[in-house]
């Protein structure tokens, strides 16, 4: 089983592909050094349902270190969140991990840009369809009319 040792503690904790967290050693209060090693236990925390460490007083999520430290990449170019398999945050296992695929965003979302505004070229791409599915009627009960209505109110135009 790979282990690999957490950034900055001076090789005093690693981290196994189980996601285990390891102290390999520590200074006692009195100053000698114990080279006894102990697999530390985290906790779940329930508002955030993630499994937390404690190391060197720090608290750290126990799948964010497993990605920093086993390189799981994300491999979409928006941000989402990294999730267990199983459904289970207390198995931290490197192949229980994984990105969630990002949400698809709908028609209407696509065609504003970030001032709220829409781009004149893609509300042509806005079908009679998905406008007759986003109002709950039929394809064939919708009129022009009303699909040129309903779009101007979806797109907030005005005229």
């Amino acid at each position: 089983m790979k282990t690999k040792f957490i950034e900055g503690t001076n090789e005093q904790y690693s981290i196994r592909e189980d996601g285990a967290v390891i102290r390999h050693w520590y200074i006692h209060s009195s100053g000698s050094i114990s080279n006894k090693e102990k697999i530390l236990k985290g906790y779940l925390d329930k508002k955030t349902n993630t499994v937390k460490v404690s190391i060197n007083n720090k608290e750290h999520l126990l799948k964010t270190l497993m990605s920093n430290h086993f390189n799981i990449k994300n491999p979409y170019s928006v941000d989402v969140p990294l999730i267990y398999k199983d459904s289970n945050p207390l198995n931290c296992s490197l192949n229980n991990l994984y990105y969630r695929k990002p949400k698809l965003k709908t028609p209407l979302e696509y065609y504003h840009n970030s001032n709220g505004k829409y781009n004149d070229r893609m509300v042509t791409k806005l079908s009679k369809s998905y406008i007759a599915s986003r109002v709950g009627i039929k394809t064939k009960d919708l009129s022009e009319d009303h699909y040129i209505i309903i779009l101007k109110r979806k797109l907030n135009i005005k005229n």
